[in-house]
């Protein structure tokens, strides 16, 4: 007869995992060297040339002593990542990162804005209601208004100018600025 170790009747399945487990540590162990890398880049940064609010980072497409990742799927993970860390992050192909953090507005200009106008701000500029609650901003849709600073923008009505006329109001009156003898002249200089 079989012993009972060579016959089994049922496998684990999570046996079958584990393997793929160990595959996604390693990924992300590397994937956050690399994030710790922006991370020291952008202290650099902030620390060195302080009036630079932002920084241009390159995801390195290899690392010696590295196995080979996905460049894309890493730079999603640092990318991610570093927005719920509170940045405004920019791709542009095959691997540069813009990371900026111009946006935020640290506790000092918080307290002073509060100072100044009476209610409180998150750190982004959104107004907080009584219990520090955020109020609905639809300024985070639009990613121009975290580096520009833009308010949202409204509308201007104009009210009519009637200084001036409209352009389809125009009617011709025949009168050249050219005398019509002159023009004759011309062209019957050119035949």
């Amino acid at each position: 007869m079989l012993k009972n170790d060579s016959l089994r009747t049922k496998i684990n399945i999570d046996e079958l995992y584990e393997r793929k487990n160990q595959i996604e540590d390693i990924k992300l162990k590397h994937y956050n060297k690399i994030l710790a890398r922006a991370h020291t880049k952008i202290k650099q940064t902030s620390r060195l040339r302080s009036q630079d609010q932002f920084v241009f980072f390159v995801v390195p497409e290899f690392l010696i002593g590295v196995p080979s990742y996905d460049t894309a799927a890493c730079i999603a993970y640092v990318m991610n990542q570093l927005q719920d860390n509170g940045f405004y992050v920019k791709y542009t192909h095959p691997n540069l990162l813009f990371i900026s953090w111009q946006h935020y507005l640290d506790k000092r200009q918080r307290m002073n804005f509060k100072k100044n106008h009476g209610y409180s701000i998150d750190a982004f500029g959104n107004p907080l209601g009584e219990n520090n609650e955020q109020t609905t901003s639809n300024d985070v849709a639009d990613p121009n208004n975290f580096i520009f600073k833009k308010k949202s923008e409204t509308t201007v009505v104009k009210k009519d100018d009637s200084r001036f006329k409209k352009i389809s109001s125009y009617n011709p009156t025949g009168n050249l600025i050219y005398n019509s003898n002159l023009l004759k002249k011309m062209e019957e200089k050119l035949n």
